[in-house]
């Protein structure tokens, strides 16, 4: 396993009034996405109840099948609209699915595979309120 941290440890006495540290972390050969979601209207707003779903693209998506696509991880924005996604090794493609879930009314059971389905222990729920997509609900 790759080390992406230091460990410093500080010991406080009184010894001291102030003390000016420099840290050096290792270089790392990852790499994060920080993004901000927001909506498409005249006066552009960011979207805090959005969900980011990540994709891999599998062995048959450059040659003939654009949907040969593994969710491999999801985000979920702060309430300023700012996510991060990652960390993503070098020379590595990845999708991102950026979903609205008040705005769209979709249904994203098909698009969120099994262990996604539930944050922070619970269970995501599509706020869809369409008749003919009821089953909307991702627990279903």
């Amino acid at each position: 396993m790759i080390n992406n941290s230091s460990r410093y440890d500080v010991l406080i006495s009184d010894d001291y009034s102030q003390l000016d540290l420099d840290f050096i972390l290792p270089k790392v050969n990852e790499r994060i996405i920080h993004g901000t979601i927001w909506d498409d209207s005249d006066d552009p707003k960011k979207v805090s109840d959005a969900i980011i779903l990540v994709f891999t693209p599998g062995p048959n998506y450059y040659d003939s099948d654009p949907n040969d696509i593994q969710c491999i991880d999801y985000a979920i924005p702060d309430s300023n609209g700012e996510f991060v996604a990652g960390p993503f090794k070098l020379n590595t493609t990845v999708i991102l699915k950026i979903f609205n879930t008040n705005y769209n009314k979709i249904n994203l059971s098909d698009e969120i595979p099994e262990e996604f389905r539930y944050i922070n222990g619970e269970l995501v729920q599509s706020t869809n309120t369409s008749p003919d997509l009821e089953e909307a609900n991702l627990g279903k």
